[in-house]
């Protein structure tokens, strides 16, 4: 696997104790809201075209971060920046002043992409009254000529490490590994963006199952006590119960295709491989990985 989609595995504070909740959100606003768009439509910047490569030499750099429903593609952008790819120190502090939203540490670069799904990608309906849950982080690739997103094949350990770093970016005790690999990842003619996948949550599916059986029981309940029949009123409760039932199992079907499709199309995409040149040998080298979780003393 090309060194340049191995992201560091940035070391973590990890206690003993059960896990810890999320951090709440910074106030500040980030990126570019690039609103619903069909996959037909163009993977792109709004200043990118066709016929023209992407620019790596700004001291910013760009990562997009795109959820498909119901075939069309969600993308917010966002933007980091490190110091040392800064001309000079006036430079850095005249651009984190000037641009709103810059993101400079690993903590801050995974607080922003959760709130990023969470409000911008997902929304406050999804995320009160969806079945689906966030399955994994992927890596996806594209290009000037094609902007169509294409899965780029990362061990699962280090998907699982992203999700553990979006769950958790207050135990990352590195500074800017992170945002240093959002870097290596930027080429003339290759981009890549973070895809959130989903699935169905087996804890919200129980629950509306549970809250399904509990309102069958009480117009079972409610009905005999009303009407003084016992044989209709549960007969309309079991009626309703078998709704639910049919319901459950359809979404158990639809689950079991729609994960053994992704998983499918991830086992038969060939992997992307850029070979870099001499000259971008240091810089995309990543560090031998560190252990990922701190132990206990």
């Amino acid at each position: 696997m090309n060194p340049i989609f191995s992201p560091p595995h940035a070391n973590f504070y990890v206690q003993a104790s059960a896990r810890s909740p999320n951090p709440s959100a910074t106030d500040d606003e980030v990126g570019i809201d690039l609103s619903l768009r069909p996959f037909s439509k163009l993977l792109k910047q709004d200043e990118d075209t066709a016929e023209k490569l992407f620019d790596t030499e700004k001291p910013t750099c760009s990562i997009n971060l795109i959820c498909q429903r119901n075939g069309f593609l969600q993308k917010y952008q966002i933007h980091v920046i490190n110091k040392d790819r800064c001309a000079t120190p006036d430079q850095f502090d005249s651009l984190i002043t000037n641009v709103k939203g810059l993101i400079k540490t690993d903590s801050q670069f995974f607080k922003t992409v959760k709130r990023t799904y969470d409000k911008k990608l997902r929304g406050i309906w999804r995320r009160l009254f969806s079945l689906k849950e966030l399955r994994e982080i992927r890596l996806v690739s594209f290009t000037p000529l094609d902007h169509r997103p294409v899965p780029v094949y990362i061990p699962q350990y280090t998907k699982h490490d992203i999700l553990f770093a979006y769950r958790h970016p207050e135990k990352l005790h590195s500074t800017d590994e992170w945002i240093q690999w959002i870097y290596k990842l930027r080429q003339p003619n290759q981009r890549y963006a973070l895809e959130f996948i989903e699935t169905w949550s087996t804890l919200r599916i129980m629950i509306a199952v549970s809250t399904l059986l509990l309102l069958s029981t009480s117009v079972g309940v409610i009905w005999s006590i009303l009407k003084d029949d016992i044989q209709t009123a549960f007969t309309i409760a079991s009626f309703v119960l078998a709704a639910g039932t049919v319901l459950l199992a359809a979404l158990g079907i639809v689950n079991s295709i729609d994960s053994s499709t992704s998983d499918e199309s991830i086992r038969n995409q060939p992997p992307q491989n850029i070979p870099p040149d001499q000259d971008q040998a240091k810089e995309t080298a990543v560090s031998i990985p560190q252990p990922l979780i701190q132990p206990r003393q």
